[in-house]
C-alpha cells in the first residue's frame, strides 16, 4: 500500500470531517514515514483533486472530495 493510498484510507474513515495536517503528519509515524513525506503526498493528492485542502488559521485540513452520485 504506498502512503497515498494511507492517506486516502484514513481520511476516508474520518469523513466527512476535515483531519489536521499535524494530525496526518503524527499519523505518518505509524506508517514508517516522515511527517514531510506524507504532507507532501497529501498535497499531491490535492492537485490530483483527489482530496479537498482548507486552510484555517496557519493549519492546514484535509478531506476527501466527495465524488457526485452516478446513477446507472
Amino acid at each position: 500500500m504506498t502512503h497515498k493510498d494511507k492517506i486516502l484510507t484514513y481520511l476516508r474513515s474520518w469523513q466527512p470531517s476535515f483531519v489536521s495536517s499535524v494530525q496526518i503528519e503524527k499519523q505518518a509515524t505509524e506508517w514508517g514515514a516522515k511527517g514531510q513525506t506524507i504532507d507532501r503526498r497529501c498535497r499531491e493528492l490535492a492537485q490530483e483533486g483527489k482530496i479537498e485542502r482548507q486552510m484555517m488559521g496557519k493549519i492546514v485540513w484535509y478531506r476527501l472530495n466527495e465524488e457526485p452520485l452516478r446513477f446507472v
